[in-house]
């Protein structure tokens, strides 16, 4: 599982055979399918950060 920032640029696709599907979850779901409850911590912890926006570059 990865966490990206969507820029709404496309296609929506994986670029290689490392990920095999892409999808759009809303947060309730996406902690049902955190299987390990580290995972879902850290994310619970941290989701203030990874929902900011990133440095402008």
């Amino acid at each position: 599982m990865f966490l990206l920032r969507y820029t709404g640029q496309l296609p929506l696709t994986p670029a290689d055979s490392e990920i095999d599907t892409l999808e759009f979850v809303e947060e309730e779901e996406l902690l049902r399918r955190m299987a390990h409850r580290e995972r879902r911590d850290f994310f619970l912890k941290n989701r203030r950060k990874m929902s900011q926006s990133p440095p402008s570059l």
